[in-house]
């Protein structure tokens, strides 16, 4: 169970990123 939130947790975190990363591109 512990994996699966840590992997939920790392996938949002890279999820944030990505979006502020693309509006900077942007």
């Amino acid at each position: 169970k512990e994996t699966l939130i840590i992997l939920t947790m790392t996938i949002v975190f890279v999820g944030m990123s990505v979006k502020r990363f693309s509006i900077r591109l942007e």
